[in-house]
Parts: C-alpha cells; structure tokens; sequence
C-alpha cells in the first residue's frame, strides 16, 4: 500500500483502555505466547548497543527476556 493511500486511526482512551486490560489478562491467564526474536536481521553491522538483544541485556540482567517482557506488559495503562 502506498503511502497516499494509508488511512491513519487514533484509537479512542477506551479502545486502548479495552486493549491493555485483555493484554494483562492474558498475560495473566498464561494463555498467551510471546516469541523474542534474540537474533533480527537488521541487527547485523549495527552497533551492539543499539539491538533490542543489548537493551533486553542491561535493563533486565538476571531475567529470561520473555519473562521480563510479560512482566513489564502487565504494568502498561492508559491515560
């Protein structure tokens, strides 16, 4: 799709509200899956500290990054 015929929607404080709120309860629940990509493509010739896998590394060193990953989600909210 071209860049003309892109349609841009801001969604409403309650759709985001609605959004976070199944987030979290699935989180919760353990029903949902969260796959981290350690290794991306376009990571290759950048520099180290500039990858996810090296910002995952220093703000949570002693996590598993999915752990940390649903941790974080679940402390999301809306405003």
């Amino acid at each position: 799709m071209s860049k003309d015929n892109q349609k841009k929607r801001i969604e409403s404080k309650m759709e985001v509200q609605t959004y976070l709120d199944r987030l979290k309860y699935a989180i919760k629940s353990g029903s949902v899956r969260i796959n981290f990509q350690k290794n991306r493509k376009v990571d290759e010739g950048r520099d180290k500290k500039y990858t996810n896998r090296y910002t995952m590394a220093q703000l949570f060193p002693d996590e598993d990054e999915v752990d940390a990953l649903k941790k974080e989600l679940t402390y999301l909210r809306g405003h």
